[in-house]
């Protein structure tokens, strides 16, 4: 069956996409709600479980609903080999773990996953569009009703101090408990951190301030500028931290936070090292966003809400623009 293209549709394309799901039937209105308002023709195919397991249904794109006792269904969708290239998109519910959210995101098709929690409508709405136009970068387009965004720009250790203390106070001012004002500058550290010290290269890709103590890198500048967005929503705050080079990717990410996540060890700095600050900080917020510019940028988005530490966020998302 095809949906009808969207009142703004300015090409004739086509998008094939095949709508999956068993027990979650009361979800698939939304969705197809927001299928039919891409500005691009879209031919959807509806179909179960079981018929997946039957059918090879050609696709450029499947949207997965899964109830909680499903997740082993999407294990084995995923591991049948793709009639054409495609992209998976999976909803979760509510009550997924971290751990399911990064299990699927290691699967090459997989780069978006979101827990039916919060504004999972609206961000599957952003997704598809972001899909749809390659348009990857910029915190406004998550926000849920054109919040004012401020922007801070920054090159050093004196900018960064700047920096977190300016998010704390904008968390105090968005009416965020203590516990999470503190979520909120330290992840806004590590985002800032990263951006200023590890994201640097050199042109033959090697670390710009991977030898250099730590203590000594702090009275040195970054060589190209980093930049820090924010906005106040209704029950929250949303900030974005963006550097210059593009070094971080998909893999990286994940390989820290299932590092965490299957440590036997205590989690803290000393025994886990690298990669804590990424874990600590996807386990604080409701929605963790990456894009990807190989080489050129990269931007990571955050929403932290007045909820306690929920150890998952509600939306993960990576998006990567084709290197060259």
């Amino acid at each position: 069956m095809t949906a009808e293209p969207g009142s703004q549709a300015k090409t004739q394309s086509k998008l094939t996409v095949l709508l999956v799901s068993g027990k979650e039937t009361d979800v698939l209105a939304q969705v197809e709600g927001q299928l039919a308002r891409l500005s691009v023709a879209v031919e959807l195919i509806r179909g179960d479980w079981d018929k997946c397991e039957q059918e090879s249904c050609r696709h450029h794109l499947a949207v997965l609903v899964v109830a909680p006792s499903e997740l082993p269904l999407v294990d084995r969708f995923l591991e049948r080999p793709p009639v054409t290239r495609r992209k998976v998109i999976v909803l979760l519910p509510a009550e997924a773990k971290l751990a399911d959210m990064v299990h699927l995101l290691e699967h090459a098709d997989v780069d978006q996953v979101i827990r039916r929690q919060f504004e999972w409508l609206h961000d599957l709405g952003v997704v598809l569009h972001v899909l749809l136009t390659g348009d990857i970068f910029g915190m406004e387009k998550y926000l849920p009703n054109n919040e004012e965004v401020s922007y801070i720009r920054f090159h050093d250790y004196k900018g960064r101090q700047d920096v977190l203390d300016k998010v704390r106070e904008v968390a105090q001012s968005a009416g965020l408990r203590r516990m999470r004002r503190d979520h909120a500058v330290q992840a806004a550290e590590e985002l800032v951190m990263n951006a200023l010290y590890n994201a640097p290269r050199h042109e033959d890709g090697s670390m710009m301030f991977g030898s250099i103590d730590p203590h000594k890198r702090v009275a040195m500048e970054s060589p190209k500028p980093v930049s820090l967005r924010y906005a106040i929503i209704q029950d929250g705050l949303f900030m974005s931290v963006r550097d210059r080079f593009g070094a971080l990717n998909k893999k990286t990410v994940l390989q820290y936070i299932h590092k965490c996540l299957t440590s036997e060890q205590q989690i803290d700095r000393k025994t886990i090292g690298a990669g804590l600050g990424i874990f600590l900080t996807a386990r604080r917020v409701q929605s963790y966003i990456i894009n990807m510019a190989p080489e050129v940028a990269t931007e990571v988005i955050i929403c932290l809400r007045q909820e306690k530490e929920l150890e998952a966020p509600a939306t993960m998302l990576f998006f990567e623009y084709p290197k060259g």
